[in-house]
């Protein structure tokens, strides 16, 4: 193809690149618990790039990470009005809507995340734990073995997936699942 200068116009491979710098300062503050400067930064890089969507996630789970949950919502709704398609702004929004117990409204966000992309095993996840805390085992079930046999989703999924086997009484199910995912 052409090389990567001919491929943006004049100033925009900068631009990116000042934007992939600010979300790596922002990520590190936000681990460090320096929120205010993350979200400056973050919001900064979003300006140098508004086309990058991962930006307007690390600036939900930034405001996920203050319990500012209301923040991190607005933020990733707005980003799903620029980027109506894009499946991973869907499984965010229905992650922190799911957080906060917004049960009905986060099924509806995270099947259209599925919807967009079948293969979205994190979005079938979060249905699988709604399900869960809302005392629908068998369908949470039915979810987690979906992802599990389908994605290879990490252990963490498995232990939920446990949880949820012992509910039923199907306990030995959920220590053998572990176990093959362990090895």
């Amino acid at each position: 193809g052409l090389p990567r200068r001919a491929r943006f116009p004049a100033g925009a491979a900068a631009r990116v690149g000042r934007a992939c710098r600010l979300r790596q300062l922002g990520r590190v503050e936000m681990r460090i618990g320096e929120y205010d400067a993350a979200e400056t930064h973050l919001r900064t890089a979003i300006e140098c790039a508004p086309r990058t969507v991962r930006l307007r996630i690390d600036l939900g789970q930034c405001f996920l990470q203050q319990s500012r949950v209301d923040g991190a919502a607005n933020v990733l709704r707005e980003a799903i009005r620029s980027f109506p398609n894009n499946a991973d702004l869907y499984a965010w929004l229905g992650h922190v809507l799911r957080w906060c117990g917004r049960h009905d409204e986060a099924h509806v966000v995270l099947d259209r995340a599925v919807e967009l992309k079948p293969e979205n095993y994190v979005a079938i996840i979060e249905i699988a734990q709604i399900k869960e805390e809302v005392a629908k085992y068998e369908e949470a079930i039915a979810l987690h073995t979906r992802a599990a046999e389908a994605f290879g989703v990490p252990v963490y999924n498995a232990t939920i997936f446990s949880s949820a086997l012992l509910a039923v009484g199907r306990a030995r199910e959920g220590w053998g699942h572990n176990m093959k995912r362990d090895e």
